[in-house]
């Protein structure tokens, strides 16, 4: 090539240049102007969308406030004709009343409603009338209630029979023309909703196509001017990228790709030094990262030992096995606090060494050596070299140690005890090993605590339990000491008191407070079945502690119901026993009265209870109305007599000279009025 074809090859490569560009501007700017154009028509359609959905929902609102009208007008003469049968006016005057309320409020939403329309507008016109009718109803609930109140129950059965039947169908009537028009001005709405619906899924579609196609004149444009320079880069990224770091790329045409060429050359240079310097580090890394997953599964199977073992000698001793196993330790132990936080005894440890110690009973004072140490300042003490360590004590079974580490057993912001992790080579502990082990650490001690915890909370709970349940005995034992006979029988299609004395069996189940099936037949085939009735005893409990006894007598398949128990069967009748459902199914029958029975107890407990601080107040008030102490004491006597129903009442006052008569007052109240006693006060 001469020298002369240089600036030519520059000119037709600048050239080439603005014609792309200009190629990918004009592309640019006529895809902004078709995503303007769409932008515009989905906001006008966005608008008439919004407007057409509210009118829908609008009139769905008005349709509903109708219904609501009928159907709290449709209350309101319920309630009348409700109050009617009861002839109670208070009770008539309370549920018109409640039920005027709800009618009123809904006609208020229903007059805003017709407010917002036109006043020109038909459905407004309706929804007023739909209001007047419902007013009549309403006034019923203003008129009738005096009505009431004055005894002139014909009156309003004279209304019940001839206006309140009108005035429903009227509201009926104005509901189903409200409704109605409601429906057809929604129909229009939601034709329009699709016809807009449907130009915003054409325009664009068609928009996007145009965008299409002028985006792909550009794009094929453009390939055909820069596609074969980057099919030379993408060879050469290539082959650099299967590993021929060597590989440098050579690039002719537009000075965009010289530039790019020179660039990608210099990084290729820059990429094969670090690519073995990064041999070297990826190799240290990867040791470390084997050492972090070692840390962190050993952290998961301390965790899952922690969550999974209840026990707390077993957690530890599995605890201390798994991180020597883990972090190949010489040893490991774990120490715990005694009551006094005197000494830190050794409860767990690992190997021919830790057993040893275990059965000489090891225990190190707190505040010395390292573990005591440890548990002292709630902070971890590490020895990389042993022997240097001025605190660290020396243990007979322990001779080979070169390093240790002590971590405490923190947890709820109090020190449990401490872990001991010891190794017969110098500097076994970096600073990931560390922190993996002060979190195993703080795992075991979350769960010694939690477990300590659980067994504080069985215990506490198994006290109240227990004190409740004897508590609810002894009311028991009160009440059913003042009902010795207290019962029921069903028998003959009828319940009467249950009086005599008590089955034996029913005793036997009473003493044992398990259930007791009784077979009482003439004769039995191989399946049971026979002649006769089978009666099953279940205990009635509350609270665990038996309180009764119930029976159960199942007689022959269609014998007659009116048959007493314990009469003979006819010929030929069979009896089954009694299934395992049937017997689940009347024990949980049983189980339910227990509660129902204990709920009615504390309920009449808290009635009585009730009672007593309301006559009390009422007492104390009434001698509290006046400060004369003659007034208050016979006001006080007079009270109590009523309050009562004693027989006689003696109130007197002394100085305190038994032998002084003069210093005795006398205020007495007798009563013999013959009055009958109708209530009792507890």
């Amino acid at each position: 090539m001469s020298k002369s074809s240089g600036p030519i090859s520059a000119v037709s490569v600048t050239a080439r240049r603005i014609s792309i560009r200009a190629l990918l501007v004009s592309t640019l700017l006529t895809v902004l102007v078709l995503l303007l154009l769409i932008t515009v028509l989905n906001y006008t359609f966005a608008a008439r969308l919004t407007r057409a959905l509210s009118v829908m929902e609008e009139e769905t609102a008005r349709a509903s406030i109708a219904l609501e009208v009928n159907k709290e007008a449709a209350n309101v003469l319920a309630a009348l004709a409700q109050g009617v049968v009861t002839n109670d006016a208070a009770y008539f005057t309370q549920i018109v009343k409640e039920a005027g309320q709800a009618l009123s409020d809904a006609e208020g939403r229903l007059a805003e409603s017709a407010d917002a329309l036109p006043p020109d507008d038909s459905l407004r016109i309706k929804l007023y009338g739909l209001a007047t009718s419902s007013e009549d109803i309403y006034r019923l609930t203003i008129l009738l209630p005096r009505r009431a109140e004055e005894g002139k129950w014909w009156e309003i059965e004279q209304f019940e029979r001839s206006l309140i039947p009108y005035y429903g169908r009227l509201v009926t009537e104005s509901a189903d023309q409200v409704r109605a028009a409601t429906v057809e001005r929604r129909a229009i709405a939601v034709a329009e909703v699709g016809d807009i619906r449907y130009k915003m899924q054409v325009t664009p579609v068609a928009a996007g196509l145009l965008i299409l196609v002028v985006a792909a004149s550009a794009v094929f444009i453009t390939i055909r001017s820069i596609a074969r320079p980057v099919e030379r880069l993408t060879d050469t990224v290539a082959r650099l990228a299967a590993g021929r770091l060597e590989e440098r790329v050579s690039v002719g045409g537009a000075a965009e790709f010289g530039h790019l060429a020179t660039a990608f050359n210099e990084m290729a240079d820059q990429l094969e030094i670090s690519y073995t310097q990064l041999e070297h580090r990826v190799a240290e890394r990867s040791r470390a990262l084997e050492r972090r997953a070692a840390y962190l599964e050993a952290a998961a199977e301390v965790s899952r030992a922690a969550a999974s073992i209840l026990e707390t000698d077993r957690l530890m001793q599995r605890a201390v096995e798994l991180i020597r196993e883990r972090f190949d330790m010489h040893y490991v132990g774990l120490f715990l606090v005694d009551e006094g936080n005197e000494w830190a005894v050794l409860r767990a440890g690992s190997g021919e060494a830790g057993r040893a110690m275990l059965a000489r009973g090891h225990r190190l004072k707190v505040g010395e050596g390292m573990i005591g140490w440890s548990i002292a300042n709630a902070e971890a003490r590490i020895a990389s070299k042993a022997e240097t360590d001025t605190v660290r004590l020396v243990i007979p079974e322990l001779a080979a140690t070169r390093s240790e580490a002590a971590l405490p057993l923190r947890s709820r912001g109090r020190v449990l005890g401490a872990l001991s992790v010891q190794d017969d080579q110098p500097d076994a502990f970096d600073q990931d090993a560390i922190t993996a082990l002060q979190t195993m650490t703080d795992q075991i001690a979350v769960a010694l605590d939690n477990a300590q915890l659980l067994v504080a909370s069985q215990t506490a709970l198994e006290a109240e339990r227990r004190a409740y349940g004897e508590a609810s005995r002894q009311a028991w034992v009160e009440l059913l000491r003042a009902r010795t006979d207290w019962g029921y029988d069903y028998e003959h299609k009828s319940v009467t008191p249950a009086y005599g004395d008590w089955d034996p069996e029913m005793q036997r189940v009473v003493q044992q407070g398990a259930s007791v099936q009784e077979a009482a037949s003439l004769s039995l085939d191989r399946e049971g079945n026979g002649d006769g009735e089978h009666t099953l005893f279940i205990p009635l409990k509350v609270r665990d502690q038996v309180i009764g006894a119930l029976s159960f007598c199942k007689g022959a398949a269609g014998a007659d119901p009116t048959r007493s128990r314990g009469s003979d069967t006819d010929p030929g009748q069979t009896i089954k026993p009694w299934t395992a459902d049937e017997v689940a199914l009347l024990e949980t029958l049983t189980e339910q009265l227990g509660v129902a029975l204990e709920s009615a107890r504390l309920y009449q407990d808290t009635q009585r209870r009730a009672a007593r601080e309301r006559l009390t107040s009422e007492v104390t008030a009434r001698m509290r109305e006046t400060l004369d102490m003659d007034t208050v004491l016979r006001t006080a006597t007079d009270e109590i007599y009523r309050a009562l129903g004693l027989e006689k009442i003696i109130v007197r006052l002394a100085t305190g000279e038994a032998n002084d008569e003069s210093a005795l007052g006398d205020t007495t109240t007798t009563a013999q009025r013959g009055r009958t006693l109708q209530e009792e006060v507890v």
